[in-house]
């Protein structure tokens, strides 16, 4: 047989593996919680669902050619690319909120600890920024 999409192909043995972990955990490990251990093996199930799927559709040559046509479709590209935007804009105003929270928590008590939290979200700002400035740069040069 033919393997027609290989990162379909590892990203379900991966999927496949993982259920079949979970699976083996849920049998041998007996939760004194049962309904996590329904929880998990109904977990596992759709695990193993997921990558089984992936695994047969990698080796069909039809299903392969729709996936490449679905993933190179301009519009699903476009609505990936706006979906990233506004979630990294989310993302730096939840960072800003932390940031804010932190700091008013260490006015208010002067405690070190809600220093130390005011520190997380700097270093994730100055990655943002650092990032944004380098890509910005690499995009002027190459487009």
């Amino acid at each position: 047989m033919k393997i027609y999409n290989k990162k379909g192909l590892v990203f379900g043995i991966l999927w496949a593996a993982m259920g079949s972990l979970l699976l083996i955990h849920a049998l041998i490990m007996l939760e004194p919680e049962r309904i996590r251990q329904i929880k998990d093996l109904i977990v596992s199930v759709l695990l193993l669902a997921i990558g089984i799927t992936s695994v047969v559709r990698a080796y069909s040559k039809k299903a392969s050619r729709e996936d490449f046509i679905e993933k190179s479709d301009e519009r699903n590209q476009l609505i990936q690319l706006k979906t990233k935007a506004k979630m990294l804009d989310l993302m730096i105003w939840a960072v800003y909120f932390l940031l804010a929270v932190s700091l008013i928590g260490y006015m208010v008590t002067e405690n070190t600890a809600w220093g130390f939290l005011f520190f997380g979200p700097c270093l994730l700002l100055i990655f943002a920024w650092i990032s944004f400035i380098v890509i910005n740069i690499y995009y002027e040069h190459h487009e």
